[in-house]
């Protein structure tokens, strides 16, 4: 049904920021979020492991540098010739801080995705429906469909009674990470949400920022790789908490809407 989809505005709203480039207008709040993200973290290992620390900050720099003009070799040649010269210790110090801040990316993206979908939704028409008329949602898709002409209501339905959804949990490269540090990447996009009301007073943000900082700290404070080879029941476990930490919220909601 998504085949020969004509661009539309909600793709604003649907797109990852990884998959279009950095908008100023729209990606500002995200920005926002990682230069505090990665001010936190750079704090907490700098207190811990100067030298990381160090090493985190000139690779990001160079990395910046890197990415406003990609056509300018010379730092990508300085990070190369820095990485090689580079003890284990080191290599390790300054992998985990880059490691961990990519995942603290990936709970401001979700944070910045849910933000620019409620913009979006909220700048809807009044009877579009409970459900965000995006491009990767049903509701948005077979809009998308009748506006290209692709198809006519009588076919999609046809092919929609001929769909089937099964649920298939598969190994992901996330399940090597404890579900314990899953929760507190989950945190991080609670508590930079939270942030985003208007009426929390002084002392409300404080907090926040400072729960903020805790669970990052704890982060960079825990053993983020399983040392041990998990039991059959630990696997199971590991493959049935999406049904407690996602789908058991996610269905009754949708089923609501």
């Amino acid at each position: 049904l998504g085949q020969n989809i004509k661009e539309t505005k909600s793709m604003d709203a649907a797109e990852p920021v990884g998959a279009s480039p950095i908008d100023e207008s729209r990606d500002k709040p995200l920005m926002a979020d990682l230069e505090h993200l990665s001010e936190i973290l750079s704090k907490i290992v700098e207190g811990d492991d100067s030298r990381a620390h160090n090493l985190y900050e000139e690779f990001r720099t160079l990395g910046m540098e890197r990415s406003q003009d990609i056509d300018d070799v010379k730092p990508l040649a300085q990070m190369v010739a820095k990485a090689k010269d580079l003890t284990a210790d080191e290599a390790l110090g300054v992998t985990r801080t880059f490691s961990i801040m990519l995942n603290l990316v990936n709970s401001a993206e979700v944070t910045h995705r849910f933000r620019n979908l409620r913009k979006f939704t909220n700048e809807m028409d009044n009877d579009a429906g409970p459900l965000p008329n995006v491009e990767d949602s049903v509701a948005g898709t077979i809009k998308a469909i009748l506006t290209a002409g692709d198809a006519t209501p009588e076919q999609i339905y046809k092919q929609l009674l001929q769909q089937k959804v099964e649920i298939v949990l598969t190994a992901h490269p996330t399940q090597v990470q404890r579900k314990s540090l899953l929760r507190k990447y989950a945190e991080v996009t609670e508590t930079l949400a939270y942030l985003e009301r208007p009426d929390l007073n002084t002392f409300e943000r404080s907090q926040a920022r400072q729960r903020l900082e805790r669970v990052v700290s704890s982060i960079w404070g825990a053993d983020e790789i399983r040392r041990t080879k998990p039991r059959v029941q630990q696997e199971a476990a590991g493959g049935l908490a999406i049904l407690e930490s996602v789908l058991w919220e996610a269905v009754p909601e949708y089923l609501r809407k």
